[in-house]
């Protein structure tokens, strides 16, 4: 079949298993619902099933190696993912329950991490000396390649923008933390705060909608998340000093330039780094696909 890599993405809402070559594309792709509600056993054997489908697909019986992106906070070293915020399975030893279920070694990675390798090596931020990737989705992420090299920090968490302490006192986390960036402004921030406003169920998705329709509420409480997620990548640009930010997940990519440029906006005037050297702000080059690509790749390193 050639140099390709198996990946999986494991999200809050779906997760995904793929073929990508050794360029970055995707040869097939498939996916499921990840409802974490349903617990982590039912889980693993509805993916191993998804997998399985996807190897009866592609006219294999096996694959020597397979990347996963998950979500953090990881223990890279010990294979182990602590009680992901947007999961709640607890702590469990995914490497091994993974290697048990494949019959395959995993390479496991931070899936925002994952995602940020992909888009230096394939998307948006090829050419870059440091680049940030950030992800606004279910929740928020981040990912950096400093001079060519993954920045994992010690144990796999070194970048976890979505649990920056943003707002004293403000709303609590899927983390226990109250006030973290993700609790403000990701795509469940999102829909809790348009649920406050309108009354009833919402999604990011509504809200989106409202907002290129021209609904006040909905532009104003965009302009209120972009405002906060502006304050937060002041904040690692501060730390960072990037030539490169990119921007991937659901939100961020579904609400594409306009969302992009309220928070570039408000970055810019909370960042002396900025407004020094002002980075390329771009979208991510490969969309939804970051962190499933660059599971994938990371199998081929």
């Amino acid at each position: 079949m050639g140099k390709h890599g198996i990946g999986i993405d494991i999200g809050g809402t779906k997760t995904a298993v793929a073929l990508v070559s050794a360029q970055g594309q995707i040869v097939d792709k498939i996916t499921m619902a990840t409802e974490p509600t349903r617990g982590f056993a039912d889980f693993l054997t509805r993916l191993h099933n998804l997998y399985q489908q996807l190897l009866t697909r592609l006219g294999v019986s096996s694959f020597p190696i397979i990347g996963v992106a998950a979500p953090g906070p990881l223990n890279l070293a010990q294979g182990l993912m602590y009680d992901s915020p947007n999961l709640h399975w607890g702590e469990i030893p995914l490497v091994s329950q993974l290697e048990k279920t494949f019959k395959a070694p995993i390479i496991l990675q931070n899936d925002a991490t994952a995602a940020a390798y992909a888009e230096y090596r394939f998307g948006a931020g090829k050419g870059s000396q440091c680049m940030v990737y950030i992800t606004i989705s279910t929740g928020i992420g981040g990912g950096a390649v400093i001079a060519g090299r993954l920045f994992t920090g010690s144990i796999g968490n070194g970048a976890e923008f979505g649990h920056i302490p943003l707002v004293p006192n403000g709303p609590v986390c899927g983390c226990g933390q109250a006030g973290c960036w993700e609790a403000c402004a990701s795509g469940t921030a999102i829909a809790r705060k348009a649920e406050k406003l309108l009354g009833r169920k919402a999604s990011a998705r509504e809200v989106g909608a409202a907002f290129f329709a021209g609904e006040g509420w909905a532009q104003e409480l965009l302009v209120e998340t972009a405002n906060c997620s502006g304050q937060a990548v002041a904040i690692i640009a501060q730390n960072f000093d990037p030539d490169c930010l990119v921007f991937g997940g659901g939100v961020a990519v579904g609400l594409g330039t306009a969302y992009l440029e309220l928070i570039k906006k408000r970055a810019m005037a909370a960042s002396a780094n900025l407004r020094l050297a002002e980075p390329k702000f771009t979208l991510a080059g490969l969309k939804g696909d970051s962190a499933l690509v660059g599971a994938a790749a990371l199998t081929l390193a």
